[in-house]
Order: C-alpha cells, then structure tokens, then sequence
C-alpha cells in the first residue's frame, strides 16, 4: 500500500519540479532576450565588435561596468565582534534568489571608514561560492538591498555595487543584465577553484562590457521586466508549496499506516 501511494506522490513532485525548471529556463531567457535585445522584436542590430557582447541594437552603446558604478568589498569582521543583537551584517549565506535575506548575525562595536555599509538599491554580489544547482557555482549570486535592509552591513566574500552620480546606466538595469545568460557565462569562465569551491575577482566583473540603451529605454525594459518575472516567480513560488504540502503529506502517510492510525484497505 505505502509503495504504492508514495510512488503516486514522487511521481508528481517529479512532475511539478519538471515545471519549475521549465519556468525557471523561461525566466532566464526571457531577461537574456530583453536586456540584449531590447523590447522591439523587430530592431535592427548592430556588430558591437566585442565578443562577448556580440550584436546589439541600433542605438545602444557599451562600456566597462566599472566606468559607470563605485563598489566596496565587505569587511572580515572577527567573531568577537558578532552578536545577537546590533547591526544586520549581510553574508554570502544572506544572499538567494536575488534575494537578500534578513541577516540573523549582528555587529557589536564602533563603525569606521573601512566597514561597509549599504543602500537601498545596492547591488550585492557574492565572490566566493560553493556548487548549487542553478551554474557552476553559487559564486556570483545577486541580490539588490531594500528599503528595510538601508544599512546593513557588508561582510567579507561580498561586493556592493552602486552606480555613479548622473550615472549613463540604471542600476536596476545592471541588476536585470546581470541576471542574464551572457553575464553568468562570463562569470563561470572567470570563476576560479575547485570543484566545490570558487571565488571570482572583482576586477573581473568590472571590466564587464555593458550594452545599454537610453535611460529611458532602460527604465521601459526594468518595469517590463519586473512585471513579467513577478508572475513567473509567483507561479514557481505557488509550485514549491505544493512541493512541500506534498511530502508533508507523504510523511503524515506513512507515520499513519506504521503506526496504525489508518486503515489500510487492499
């Protein structure tokens, strides 16, 4: 009976998880085609004359990220100086699915120059990693700081990146192209180490070349973007509760029937 149900209910966890790669992929090459390509299907493209970027649209321009962002390293903070209580000190551990997770280790002291601290808007990478499951390495991962996280603190193994005054690119627009499979490409060809471990130079993600159209265009694209990858993440978010409700449900079962609480009936 247990065999029978619980092969039932691995088949259809293998079935939702099938669908959450699918939207996942979808996600991904949704964001590749209109950070490089723009929002018109139709635009005529242009050799941009550098590799990695390839053809770019009519109108678009390139450039190092470092010409247009400032960015900090985090700061090794020393385990006497960690608490329970203080200031958010934001981790490599802190940081998935694009996501910035509300730190649960905290900085007991004085504040000097050489800590630093974030803002909203901030983008923040991770430049050491182990292997997941999304690319070679967690090394790379993004996330973009909050209202609510205005403030934390930036630990070691992480770089906060934040766009120049009067700056010709949005920083969300660096954080969308980031995502993109021609950024994470790059990234996994610069990342160094082992198998399980590996760590990326920040000078390599600032010589970076960037397409970038007008800001106008650049606003157009993050709210297009942002509107588009909401619904994707909603339905895969949907997806994993049913995931979970799933094997919750599998215990529950088996728990029963071992235990005699259900009736099995041949």
């Amino acid at each position: 009976f247990l065999d029978k149900k619980t092969t039932q209910i691995e088949k259809l966890i293998k079935k939702i998880e099938q669908k959450i790669e699918l939207l996942k992929e979808q996600r991904t090459s949704l964001i590749n085609e209109v950070v490089t390509k723009g929002l018109n299907p139709n635009v005529e493209m242009k050799d941009s004359g550098v590799e990695w970027i390839g053809e770019i649209p009519n109108g678009w321009k390139y450039g190092k990220v470092k010409f247009f962002v400032e960015y900090k390293k985090g700061y090794p903070f020393k385990s006497e100086n960690m608490s329970d209580e203080g200031l958010p000190i934001i981790k490599v551990t802190s940081i998935k699915k694009l996501k910035i997770n509300n730190p649960k280790t905290y900085f007991k002291g004085e504040l000097d120059n050489k800590i630093t601290v974030v803002k909203e808007g901030d983008i923040i990478i991770t430049t050491v990693g182990s292997k997941h499951e999304v690319s070679n390495s967690s090394v790379g991962q993004l996330g973009l700081v909050e209202k609510d996280q205005n403030g934390f603190l930036l630990n070691q193994n992480t770089v906060s990146i934040r766009t120049r005054f009067n700056s010709k690119v949005y920083n969300k627009f660096i954080f969308k192209y980031f995502q993109s499979k021609k950024f994470r490409n790059y990234l996994d060809i610069h990342s160094h180490g082992t198998v399980n471990q590996s760590s990326l130079n920040v000078d390599d993600i600032l010589n970076f070349n960037i397409p970038y159209p007008p800001l106008s265009e650049q606003q157009q694209i993050v709210e297009y973007l942002d509107e588009q990858t909401q619904k994707i993440d909603k339905t895969i978010s949907i997806e994993e509760k049913r995931i979970e409700l799933l094997k919750e449900y599998k215990q529950s079962l088996i728990s029963e029937v071992v235990t005699g609480k259900k009736k099995v009936v041949s």
